[in-house]
């Protein structure tokens, strides 16, 4: 059978981008390995900028809505951040994600389960997948099957991210919890660098991970059950303890190759400053299917508006994300209490987790601190010694101040991942 676009991969990314290519009037397949509904190892938080991206309410999956940040500091201080809307939706991935299935299924999208590809051939606008007993046609491709798929090398495209790594486990209520459960999450600061610790609570239980980039994966452990010590808990009460990967995008990395576009987390959308990838999956999904539906209908000649619409907005959007990642991780204790201290930026944050503003408006609007960033985080990024403090493994090149042989000394004096 022929289909305008097949999408491989289901997730939150995949679910949209095949949810809005046939609401615009597309025949679309959506392909995934799973049987749905199944788990995906993540915090589940949905902040309000992703939900604002969606045509529809989550409210019949959502099991907490979060109006508090606590903030623990790496000396043990805590403080307490509130707003008076909410910040961020607290869900469960086998919800969720059966939930957006469901939503794109509705609008016309045929799906296939346990379906594992094997081969995929393309040609200039021409894609053709197959596995075993199955095969499918199709013009366009949506390669949106995560960090670990495969599709995109089967499609013969060379995809290298950063690449951060994170260590979750689920925790029943216990009594301390009660009380802030139901609009609460916590934010650790570690000496792990590239991350944070996190509490999230659901309906009934919390979630409690830890993150940093790939080379901290052997203090992951440890650094758990560090804080599930402090919590006065420990990891043989708890369920679900596993890791996963936390791709982000390279400036260069692929996004468009001929008939074929990258999405989610296989184009590596992982927010830096936070860690989400689930607004980057969201937002890629209907990035793409609008530049899809575009060259469908002929008003646009190829696929290449996904690749612009991802530069002038989540790109520049998350490069300045970058930048404050770096700021936050050389001195943990310092920029929390910036946090604490400083109105404007605890405004800021709350600002972009409800989607008022994007990082890259933030940073438009405040020109002279902008400024101010671009130096510092360059200053990381160019001396080794300071790359090493902030805990940089790969660095990015500068974005402003420095540039060219500075850059590649950087990359070679910090090393690769």
């Amino acid at each position: 059978m022929e289909y305008d676009v097949i999408v491989v991969g289901a997730g939150p990314a995949g679910a949209t981008a095949a949810r809005e290519c046939a609401s615009r009037g597309l025949k679309v397949l959506l392909l995934d390995k799973a049987r749905f509904p199944r788990d995906k190892p993540c915090g589940g938080g949905v902040n309000v900028r992703t939900a604002r991206l969606m045509p529809f309410d989550l409210s019949p999956v959502v099991e907490r809505t979060v109006r508090q940040v606590e903030f623990r500091a790496l000396s043990g201080r805590s403080f307490v951040k509130s707003s008076d809307d909410p910040l961020c939706y607290m869900t469960q991935r086998h919800r969720l994600d059966a939930f957006l299935l469901n939503k794109a299924t509705q609008a016309g999208a045929h799906l296939v389960e346990r379906f594992q590809a094997r081969s995929l051939e393309r040609g200039r606008d021409r894609v053709a997948i197959k596995a075993d007993g199955a095969g499918f046609r199709g013009r366009v491709l949506v390669i949106a099957d995560g960090v670990n798929g495969t599709t995109a090398t089967l499609a013969g495209i060379k995809v290298e991210h950063q690449i951060g790594a994170a260590l979750e486990i689920n925790l029943p209520l216990g009594t301390a919890d009660r009380p802030r459960s139901a609009h609460r999450l916590v934010i650790f600061a570690l000496r792990i660098k590239g991350g944070y610790g996190w509490l999230f609570p659901r309906a009934d239980h919390i979630n409690v991970g830890v993150c940093g980039w790939k080379t901290a994966g052997p203090q992951l452990r440890f650094t758990l059950r560090e804080i599930l010590h402090g919590l006065g808990r420990n990891e043989t009460e708890g369920w679900g303890c596993q890791g996963y990967r936390l791709p982000v995008r390279r400036p260069d990395g692929p996004l468009v190759d001929g008939n074929a576009v990258l999405v989610g987390d296989a184009a590596g959308m992982v927010e830096p400053f936070s860690g989400d990838g689930i607004y980057g999956a969201v937002w890629s999904g209907k990035a793409a299917a609008l530049a899809i539906s575009e060259f469908f209908y002929g008003t646009e000649p190829d696929l290449n508006g996904y690749a612009r619409a991802v530069a002038a907005e989540l790109g520049a959007s998350n490069a300045f994300s970058q930048q404050l990642h770096d700021l936050a991780q050389f001195s943990p204790d310092q920029f929390l209490l910036l946090v604490e201290k400083a109105p404007r930026v605890w405004r800021a944050i709350r600002r972009v987790m409800r989607g008022d503003e994007s990082f890259i408006e933030i940073r438009r609007r405040h020109e002279t601190w902008g400024l101010i960033t671009d130096l510092v985080s360059d200053g990381i990024r160019v001396w080794p010694m300071l790359a090493r403090r902030a805990g940089i493994p790969d660095p990015l090149p500068p974005v402003r101040f420095w540039k060219g042989r500075w850059a590649k000394r950087s990359s070679v004096a910090t090393g690769g991942n």
